[in-house]
């Protein structure tokens, strides 16, 4: 979590408060400059990435799984655009550009498409996912939870046993 903090604050061009912390230094005066050039970096790295895009290609591993690998690479690109996956893409990018990891949720949207439900894949914040303290992978973990902030009113309304406790 102070990792992705730190990293943020150096994308927003706060670095000398950064340095200043590194180095232990805090309440002096050092000189200080401010340059685009972490901005420039960074916005040309996005572009290098957008400029991978992957297209599913799917390849079968057998004679027999010709036909199924053949439907799936004309169906997943279709699924794709329709959950407008590249904008999900380009967010993860600049995640993984600015922070040094960027996290996918993929999940099971029951109310899409009038009820029929389709697959979700959005950019998840590093602050906002806990797992198991001191595993190295998320696999692992006994439990995995991404949380996020909900207003309120909206909380009452899905839950009304919470009216005066929040």
């Amino acid at each position: 979590d102070e990792r992705v903090k730190h990293a943020q604050e150096w994308w927003r061009q706060r670095n000398w408060k950064e340095i200043a912390r590194e180095r232990g230094t805090v309440g002096t005066q050092p000189r200080k400059s401010a340059t685009a050039w972490l901005k420039t970096s960074i916005v040309g790295k996005h572009a290098d990435y957008m400029e991978a895009y992957p297209e599913p290609i799917f390849l079968a591993r057998n004679q027999e799984d010709e036909a199924e690998a053949k439907h799936l690479s004309e169906i997943v690109p279709v699924i794709l655009r329709k959950i407008d996956f590249e904008e999900t893409y380009s967010k993860v990018g600049w995640q993984k550009n600015i922070e040094g990891t960027g996290i996918y949720g993929v999940t099971w949207d029951g109310q899409a498409d009038n009820g029929m439900g389709e697959i979700s894949i959005k950019r998840i914040n590093a602050l906002n996912i806990f797992a198991e303290p001191g595993i190295e992978d998320i696999q692992d973990s006994a439990n995995v939870f991404c949380t996020r902030l909900e207003d309120n009113a909206r909380l009452i309304a899905m839950y009304p046993q919470l009216e005066g406790k929040l």
